[in-house]
């Protein structure tokens, strides 16, 4: 029916008009979910040849999907894990501080960035974070490793510290060198409490 429509215009101005909105359109409704889509398969390569401590290809990967598209939202997460690996703590940081601020949602950003703050003395945005990951995942091992420290040695809670401390070693796999640590300070804990 539009083709029939199309053919029956004689101006060829009007035609045009009608070309020129319609790849208008096309543009504006999909070229920006194909660019996520593509942006996302290249992001997707970047982290796995990361993993693999494959850090040329990561790093190729990670150009293309910057290039594709810009402002997804998993572009400042890369950048500040290649940060992170040039040990560039002060752009790492930022880098971390933008990404949380643009909406990536992410445990392991905000575990990172705990980390960070941990490190620089902020132990009270460090503990919002640690909460908010638990919010999400209340056995996320790190998360309570790190509360039952903060518990322990600066609040002096008790409870809490043994209570954080079960969890991440009930969450940690058998052999693991943290798992064995949580195992020592729990056991010191209770010979504290006697």
């Amino acid at each position: 029916m539009c083709a029939r429509f199309y053919f029956r215009i004689k101006n060829n101005k009007v035609k045009l008009a009608i070309i020129f909105i319609l790849n208008s359109l096309f543009i504006v409704l999909f070229l920006p979910l194909g660019r996520n889509i593509i942006a996302k398969y290249y992001i997707d390569r970047s982290n796995k040849y990361f993993s693999e401590s494959n850090i040329i290809s990561s790093v190729e990967y990670f150009r293309k999907a910057k290039r594709i598209n810009p402002c997804h939202p998993e572009i400042l997460f890369l950048e500040y894990k290649a940060a992170k690996a040039n040990k560039d703590e002060s752009k790492a940081y930022l880098l971390l501080e933008k990404s949380v601020s643009t909406g990536y949602d992410n445990i392991d950003v905000w575990y990172d960035l705990a980390r960070f703050h941990s490190k620089h003395g902020k132990h009270k945005k460090e503990i919002e974070l640690y909460q908010r990951i638990l919010e999400i995942d209340k056995n996320h091992p790190e998360a309570n490793y790190c509360l039952a420290m903060h518990y322990d040695k600066v609040l002096h809670e008790r409870d809490k510290a043994i209570y954080h401390l079960r969890i991440a070693r009930d969450n940690l796999p058998t052999g693991n060198i943290w798992r064995q640590r949580c195992e020592e300070i729990l056991n010191q804990l209770k010979k504290n409490e006697k």
